[in-house]
């Protein structure tokens, strides 16, 4: 049976060869209604594209230089406004990630504050549809998502990192069972048995306990459930009470405790514990060759990641809240660091 071509839908839409190409790759020259209509055709007669004419069209769309300025902004909220690099080691590598990549793809990388008390929604519209902005990537927790849904609905949008997945946006994220389980072969290896894992309420909120989950699930797994240690939990990691901490080590007496919260590192040293000696400490968010041990989620890449997607629902024209949220999870990397004893007596 000879295969269906572009000429045959093109015959059959009675339009020309390039514009069922651009049609079938989401051209923005090409109207939505038409691209629905021609796509609708391809189906019909039983297209399927060529891999190889599909990459190389691909390719070359990337290296040909784009005719007109596109953005992509990341969405900031919070009371007051920064940059990005200012924002803290997670957001300054979403952002030299997205920035590396978009770079690579042809479009330019902005930050609008949408918390601005001087901006509505509508507003905030106007200001990116007048920078020619096609694609919106939201990373910050605190997003008020109901609020400025309609801001979001004529473009493309992304979630990077944690955030509530009741938001219903595409996003990439680190696989925090992937992390636990690297955690804890690491931890087994090097006979560590009892850890007490350290959490935010709002972190719970976001992932549903999924960090809780894979620790316990991987803590049964390597030494049993005689080890269980209930996780301790604060607001935030500015609200880390040292008290509380000293008092619940002291309880309990794990031998390592694993934590995201950046502040439990130093209010374990001021609170007098030598680390790895009295107590040793995992990171789940930590950096490649630093002292301390733990998982780099590897945020640049992460970013990356995402931006590729992004690309691939402006090209598609997909804006607003998907009806299908789709979520892409890369696997983070151990850093050894100097805050575990190589083998525990």
């Amino acid at each position: 049976m000879r295969k269906v071509t572009l000429r045959d839908i093109a015959t059959e839409s009675g339009v020309s060869v390039t514009a069922v190409s651009l049609a079938m790759r989401g051209s923005k020259r090409i109207s939505k209604a038409k691209i629905k209509e021609i796509r609708v055709i391809a189906e019909k007669l039983g297209y399927t594209r060529d891999p190889m004419m599909s990459a190389l069209c691909a390719y070359r769309d990337t290296t040909r230089p784009k005719q007109q300025s596109t953005n992509i902004n990341f969405l900031q909220f919070g009371e007051t406004h920064q940059s990005m690099l200012n924002e803290g080691r997670v957001a300054r590598d979403f952002w030299n990630g997205a920035l590396k990549e978009t770079k690579l793809l042809g479009y330019n990388l902005n930050s609008i504050w949408a918390g601005d008390p001087a901006l509505n929604p509508n507003r905030v519209k106007e200001i990116l549809t007048s920078r020619g902005v096609v694609g919106l990537i939201v990373y910050q927790s605190n997003c008020p998502i109901d609020k400025v849904r309609s801001i979001l609905e004529d473009f493309s949008l992304l979630w990077l990192g944690d955030g509530p997945k009741d938001a219903s946006l595409h996003c990439v994220r680190i696989n925090r069972f992937s992390s636990m389980h690297m955690v804890w072969e690491k931890l087994s290896s090097m006979n560590y048995k009892n850890a007490g894992l350290v959490l935010a309420e709002h972190t719970i909120s976001q992932n549903y306990g999924e960090w809780e989950a894979a620790h316990n699930h991987y803590q049964h797994k390597y030494v049993g459930r005689p080890h269980y240690i209930p996780p301790l939990t604060f607001k935030s990691n500015q609200d880390c009470d040292p008290t509380q901490l000293d008092a619940w080590i002291k309880t309990w007496k794990p031998q390592v405790i694993v934590s995201a919260f950046s502040k439990i590192y130093p209010l374990l040293k001021e609170l007098g514990y030598r680390i790895p000696d009295d107590i040793g400490y995992v990171s789940l968010s930590t950096k490649l060759k630093t002292e301390i041990s733990g998982i780099d989620q590897k945020s640049e890449s992460i970013a990356q990641t995402g931006v590729r997607l992004l690309d691939q629902l402006i090209c598609n024209r997909e804006q607003g809240v998907p009806p299908h949220q789709q979520i892409i999870e890369t696997n983070g990397r151990w850093n050894a660091g100097k805050t575990l004893l190589s083998t525990r007596q």
